[in-house]
């Protein structure tokens, strides 16, 4: 079995020429327009927040089939006291969590767990670990990017790593805003609030919904 341990220490910092009153993420609907005083503000913040330990640990059944298990953090969540004002104290944030096999005889392996969704580019095939994920320390990415993060159960096929194949069932949310949706559609009643409360669960609008995705 080995053990690696990966990742790395951010130290990022941003300049705005308009004061968008963001952390490192930009708000791509929230620009300022002239009309706007932050319009006419800078904007600089400096942050580790975007830190990201990482831990893989990988195991060999025999020479063809092969386990591993992979986990990714970082500290972009927010707690209720989370704050910039004195102890710049921000909550982890559960990025990836998920086990692998692989059967490199047959050319094909199984995902379950956390990971980037089958939405997501990747650079070599469909390969764990290889997603194009922009280099950049913009927290919400870049425009034209899509992806989520979602519990699944993955099953891809290569043919002579050349081609992939892949199925995945995924769990993933939708964000609706409140009174968009009719509270009932020909006499039937539309719950899209259903998120449940306490224990730690979600709070806010959102729709539960399970998706099929291949590619």
């Amino acid at each position: 079995m080995r053990v690696t341990l990966g990742g790395y220490v951010a130290a990022d910092s941003v300049f705005r020429q308009h004061n968008e009153v963001a952390d490192m993420g930009a708000i791509f609907n929230a620009l300022p327009y002239p009309f706007s005083a932050l319009y006419h503000e800078h904007e600089f913040h400096a942050s580790a927040r975007g830190s990201r330990p990482t831990l893989l640990a990988e195991g060999n059944i025999d020479s063809a089939h092969h386990l591993a298990a992979y986990f990714e953090m970082d500290l972009l969540g927010v707690g209720e006291t989370s704050n910039y004002t004195e102890s710049n104290s921000w909550s982890p944030r559960l990025g990836q969590a998920y086990l692998t096999y692989d059967d490199t005889d047959r050319g094909y392996y199984i995902l379950a767990g956390q990971a980037w969704s089958l939405l997501t580019p990747h650079k070599i095939g469909i390969t764990p670990r290889q997603e194009n994920d922009p280099l950049t320390i913009d927290y919400n990415q870049v425009v034209g990017f899509d992806f989520t993060r979602t519990w699944q159960v993955r099953f891809v096929k290569d043919f002579d790593k050349r081609l992939w194949l892949g199925i995945s069932i995924e769990n993933p949310a939708t964000l609706t805003a409140s009174g968009n949706i009719p509270a009932n559609v020909n006499g039937i009643l539309v719950n899209f609030s259903n998120v449940g409360g306490g224990g730690g669960f979600l709070t806010g609008v959102a729709v539960r919904t399970r998706r099929l995705t291949s590619s």
